[in-house]
């Protein structure tokens, strides 16, 4: 059985853009099975909640969900909701290059003394982060020995991913 599961968050009108460009609605059963799924549900338990009355067995269910789940107004409206639940995350738990720059700049630029909590350390770290995250920084591998250029590109970056990691353990 294929399933999905989302959170919710609540309930929309469901309309969406046939093919006729005529407006359809889901069913009130349907739009329930599709918000169930995005509640979190399996297929069988939306379905089920969707169609009570219904008396099939898990099986029958399962095909009868299915089905419904492969309806391409229910994909819509599940695909619309689903978009903008993701999109809802995505804009609450963004931070931004700004924010964390703003942060780190807070405490890399703090005069020494100025907060007992702040140490030395902090503030070199901090300011490390920012020039890392400003190019100042670069980590350059010098490599000696020979590469056959007859490989392609997927075989050169193992070869060279071996050798490092050749390299790191013998300065171990």
């Amino acid at each position: 059985m294929c399933q999905s599961s989302f959170l919710i968050l609540g309930w929309h009108s469901s309309y969406m853009k046939g093919s006729d460009s005529m407006v359809t609605r889901l069913t009130d059963k349907q739009e329930q099975y599709v918000q169930g799924l995005i509640k979190g549900l399996s297929q069988r338990a939306a379905y089920r909640l969707a169609y009570p009355n219904d008396k099939c067995s898990d099986n029958g269910v399962d095909v009868h969900a299915c089905e419904l789940f492969k309806n391409s107004k229910i994909l819509v409206r599940y695909n619309e909701l689903k978009d903008k639940i993701t999109n809802e995350i995505v804009d609450k738990a963004s931070v931004t290059v700004r924010q964390i720059l703003d942060e780190l700049a807070l405490i890399g630029l703090m005069p020494i003394g100025t907060n007992e909590n702040v140490k030395t350390s902090d503030k070199n770290k901090s300011l490390e982060l920012i020039g890392k995250h400003l190019g100042m920084f670069t980590e350059k591998i010098e490599h000696s020995g020979f590469i056959n250029s007859n490989l392609n590109e997927e075989q050169q970056r193992d070869l060279i991913q071996e050798m490092l990691k050749e390299q790191k353990l013998l300065e171990l």
